[in-house]
């Protein structure tokens, strides 16, 4: 019941060449899972480097143009800039450290959510100073009114009292006045009085002397 041993040996060759051909095959796959991997990887590096570079560029872009406003007086901008900058490098960061298993579009759809974050975060932080600033604009606006109204009543307060004492000195004066007016005319009757006096005293001698 045996086969031929001839027989026997070509089936041991068919198996041995068709468990050799698999090996191979799997070797083959193993090689090109291997190279698509690393060209997945060399391809999402290359793409992160052209967006490094790219927010590099537009980093240098902020820095020349806040230099520029800087020097013009307006330094504002200058703050936000850099922190644009400082998110560019947060992202560019991600980007480096991010595995292969993430794919560049997942590592730009995370870096503009961060991007949209950070934005609103600061739009929230501009309205809040915006906010203080004009609290803070309409205490002084209060404070400064208070100020002049004080000013103002002491302004009238001073102006009374030297109204006052201006009427007071008038009074004063003219009391004066009268009392210096009442005594000259006191003596100038008084005078008068005595020179009248005098004549009739003249007369009434002159009379006696007729009289002898």
């Amino acid at each position: 019941d045996r086969p031929p041993a001839g027989f026997q040996l070509q089936s041991a060759s068919r198996a041995a060449s068709f468990a050799e051909q698999k090996r191979l095959a799997r070797e083959r796959g193993r090689r090109k899972v291997l190279q698509r991997q690393q060209t997945q990887q060399r391809e999402e590096k290359e793409e992160g480097e052209k967006v490094a570079k790219a927010m590099a560029s537009s980093t240098m872009q902020k820095e020349v143009k806040n230099a520029w406003t800087a020097a013009a007086g307006g330094g504002s901008r200058t703050e936000e800039a850099q922190e644009e900058e400082e998110d560019g490098e947060a992202v560019e960061g991600l980007m480096r450290t991010t595995t292969g298993t993430e794919s560049f579009e997942e590592q730009k759809r995370l870096a503009q959510e961060r991007g949209k974050q950070k934005a609103m975060e600061r739009e929230v932080q501009r309205r809040e100073q915006s906010r203080l600033a004009a609290e803070a604009r309409k205490a002084e606006e209060e404070k400064a009114r208070e100020q002049e109204a004080i000013e103002r009543r002491r302004q009238e307060a001073e102006a009374r009292r030297k109204k006052e004492e201006q009427e007071a000195r008038a009074r004063l004066e003219a009391e004066i006045a009268a009392r210096v007016r009442a005594e000259q005319e006191e003596k100038d009757r008084e005078r008068q009085s005595r020179r009248m006096k005098g004549m009739q005293l003249c007369e009434d001698a002159k009379a006696a002397a007729e009289k002898k």
